[in-house]
């Protein structure tokens, strides 16, 4: 069998003796040589019909949850302007972009053509989604990147300022840059051909000039597109932890989940999800098309099956952050739900202000229990008067705001541990 399906490149042909018709062509037929490619006397790989139809279902699961969540995302971020502590939002509101491109534009034909092994959307769609694919992944891996690299800085110098509006906008525009620039060699060497013996379209990278060059760029796509990324996103989410989890005074601060350090450690939480998330997505499917274009591991008779899965996996992806940001993000999550079920967010509005407030109150007792007042007033007798000097309504701000400057105090010392360290 040889397989020459790339979700990068647009490709999707198996080859492999069968004399079934793909389930979606109409006009098939069962005699073999009808179904033999150009290049040998082996047709395409059909898979049975129960197996189409299960992974009709799981891919559509895929594309609803996709413009749902990624929709969310953008809208929140962006019109909504919601804001993630420390986290610059367009970054969030990009990737968000790039994996709703992957699902609206990519899902569809990817899985399509490689189940029904054909091009059935037509010559102008061969063009114009060729590049589209690339672009859309790279765009989520290098926003991915900025990311990562944004929040290792804030944790390696976390005194400094955030990034500048500017900056951001800036960043963003080289994401995109590169994307398109990564993408131009898909666009050149698209082709979209008719099978002399079927009448069937396909269509795919078919222009290089020798296999030589279309290994380097196969390797060159992988290497921008997963290995670049895991080593940055590892190398700069190890660092983090280190930072943030080396003084135990500051991890036993996270613990109590009401001091800013905690919302510092949910953020790198959701980062780091949203790392693990990327590779478990991309990992197998980048190693199984390897393994079936250059070795002959692709022959297996159950290795269509496992690349499918694989493929399912990665398009998978595209809604893996929007659960990420709705289950570690108490912002994110109200938001969400007041587009939905107003009444639900306003009673979480509700219980996260009574737990805000009762934070404050334990902070300003300074031993970690709400003070109450030892005597009550009945309607008999009268308080003593204050002097406006002795009024406990105005020695109540002075106490807070001693406690808070001792504890901005030991919060800045932890802070100067940290950059020491």
């Amino acid at each position: 069998m040889r397989e020459t399906i790339n979700f990068l490149h647009n490709e999707s042909h198996w080859i492999y003796n069968t004399t079934e018709v793909p389930f979606g062509v109409e006009n098939g037929t069962e005699d073999e040589e009808e179904w033999d490619w150009l290049w040998g006397d082996e047709a395409p790989f059909i898979f049975p019909k129960s197996f189409q139809i299960a992974a009709h279902i799981l891919y559509n699961i895929i594309l609803i949850l996709g413009i749902i969540g990624n929709g969310c995302v953008v809208l929140i971020f962006t019109f909504r302007k919601l804001k993630i502590r420390k986290l610059p939002t367009p970054l969030l509101a990009n990737l968000a972009v790039g994996d709703l491109l992957i699902t609206v534009f990519c899902l569809e034909t990817s899985y399509l053509s490689l189940l029904w092994q054909y091009w059935p959307f037509g010559q102008f769609l061969c063009f114009a989604l060729s590049p589209v694919k690339p672009i859309a992944v790279f765009v989520s891996c290098y926003t991915l990147i900025a990311l990562s690299v944004d929040r290792y800085m804030g944790v390696k110098n976390p005194l400094s300022s955030r990034i500048s509006n500017k900056h951001v906008k800036w960043t963003i525009a080289l994401v995109w840059i590169l994307a398109v620039f990564t993408a131009i060699p898909t666009g050149l060497f698209t082709a979209y051909e008719i099978h002399i013996l079927t009448g069937l379209p396909r269509c795919g990278e078919y222009a290089w000039e020798s296999e030589m060059k279309e290994m380097i760029y196969d390797l060159s796509l992988i290497t921008l597109q997963f290995l670049i990324p895991v080593i940055v996103l590892i190398y700069t989410y190890t660092r983090i932890s280190i930072v943030v989890c080396r003084n135990r005074a500051v991890r036993h601060r996270m613990s109590q989940g009401t001091s800013p350090k905690q919302k510092s450690l949910r953020t790198v939480r959701m980062s780091l999800m949203v790392v693990m998330g990327y590779c478990i997505g991309w990992f197998p499917y980048n190693l199984v098309s390897l393994l079936a274009k250059y070795t002959e591991l692709g022959e297996s008779d159950n290795f269509p099956y496992v690349f499918v899965a694989c493929h399912w996996l990665a398009m998978s992806h595209s809604v893996y952050n929007p659960i990420i940001y709705f289950w570690l993000n108490d912002s994110f999550r109200i938001t969400v739900l007041e587009l939905f079920c107003r009444k639900r967010a306003l009673e979480m509005k509700r219980r996260r202000m009574s737990s805000s407030w009762r934070t404050s109150t334990m902070v300003a007792s300074g031993n970690g229990s709400i003070k109450r007042p030892t005597s009550r007033v009945t309607p008999l007798q009268s308080p003593e008067p204050y002097s406006r000097s002795e009024s406990p309504l105005l020695r109540i701000p002075n106490t807070f705001g001693d406690r808070f400057q001792k504890n901005k105090d030991i919060l800045e010392e932890m802070e100067e541990i940290m950059i020491k360290n």
